[in-house]
């Protein structure tokens, strides 16, 4: 059985090419940006395409699916912008989240799975409620924190550090979906030289955080905090490409940062990190930093014999990131690209979500 899936607020197509990966075939695509259409359409020529708002769309207008993904706005549930918002714009915003027990009611999927930020259970008043509308409609919930980095069940992971919540909710005539594989990656331990299946580590009683912040690995037999392999940015990056020198026209607070990596990683190429807050730069041996709708902020520094040089990451390099296959098909503006990029969702946690749900409801046929 090849199980079907609508894709609502599917941006430019990373949960729908994390589905086709999975085997399951996308049918129906949602978004009211006409950019992230077209390119989903060029994609997924296959599925039907919807440009609207999806608070505007009758549930009954689009088809019954075995999986629905949605990806609500998240903007409005972070301090992204320097405070969590409370005017009009940023509640419309949240409630985007109520589209999903919208479209649940009326069709009852056999799965559904939603992505978000992770504070949009930690920070947003409704999230109890919302959760208990979908449990009212007779779903079984569960809540996964989950890196980017980390999710490697049924592929490999990407190389990006990026962290989100997941929703899996299963309608409770369905069997539970085995989670395990993805939420226990892999990973070595350096006290008992094996390689082991991780317990998580929970810093908090809620148990959803940030990798790091909110959870570790430990090794089940000594307790030893371990972490996951994860890919390497450097295996993103196109190291012919070596932009311009730096000179003293780059703001100094750039200067400091990548003064700050020549003193960790020369002579190796280094990520300076223009983000602000504490992040100063990255060695390409680790995953890249979040990508985000913005998409400059990951400043590639070589050195070509005794001089350095910088450019920004490219927009190609940054689909990479998220996992998009390079028969992905991008076009318009770089700005519109990379929105489109730094919105999505890693082709790969989507691939391995809808695996396990696919398998799941395979059980059920």
């Amino acid at each position: 059985m090849t199980a079907t899936m609508a894709d609502f607020f599917a941006g430019g197509g990373g949960s729908s090419w994390g589905a086709t990966l999975a085997g399951a075939r996308v049918v129906f695509a949602a978004d009211h940006w006409d950019y992230a259409v077209r390119v989903h359409e060029q994609n997924h020529p296959g599925a039907e395409h919807r440009l609207a708002d999806v608070a505007s769309i009758a549930p009954a207008s689009t088809p019954r699916v075995d999986v629905a993904w949605f990806s609500p706005s998240c903007t409005a549930h972070t301090i992204a912008q320097g405070a969590y918002r409370e005017d009009d714009a940023a509640e419309l915003s949240r409630s985007t989240m109520w589209d999903v027990i919208r479209f649940t009611e009326h069709h009852a999927y056999p799965v559904v799975l939603v992505e978000n930020v992770v504070e949009v259970a930690t920070r947003w008043a409704l999230w109890g409620p919302w959760r208990a509308a979908l449990t009212a409609l007779g779903y079984e919930v569960r809540v996964l924190s989950l890196n980017s980095a980390h999710v490697a069940a049924s592929g490999p992971a990407v190389a990006q550090s990026r962290d989100r919540l997941y929703v899996v909710a299963t309608r409770r005539d369905v069997p539970a979906p085995d989670l395990d594989p993805i939420l226990h990656p892999p990973a070595w331990c350096d006290t008992c030289t094996a390689t082991v299946t991780p317990w998580r580590a929970w810093t908090n009683t809620s148990r959803v955080g940030k990798w790091r912040a909110g959870y570790t690995y430990a090794c089940p037999a000594c307790m030893s905090t371990v972490e996951p392999s994860m890919p390497a940015g450097h295996g993103l990056v196109d190291f012919t490409d070596l932009g311009k020198p730096v000179t003293d026209a780059l703001a100094p607070a750039t200067r400091r940062r990548i003064s700050v990596g020549v003193d960790r990683y020369a002579p190796d190429p280094f990520i300076a990190e223009l983000r602000g807050g504490g992040s100063t730069a990255r060695a390409l041996t680790e995953p890249l930093a979040t990508v985000t709708a913005g998409g400059r902020h990951h400043m590639l520094i070589t050195r070509q014999d005794v001089n350095l040089h910088y450019r920004m990451l490219r927009s190609d390099e940054l689909s990479a990131a998220q996992g998009f296959p390079t028969a992905h098909v991008w076009h318009g503006t770089d700005a519109d690209r990379r929105r489109a990029i730094g919105n999505a969702v890693s082709t790969n946690v989507a691939r391995d979500l809808v695996a396990a749900a696919s398998t799941a409801l395979r059980g059920a046929s």
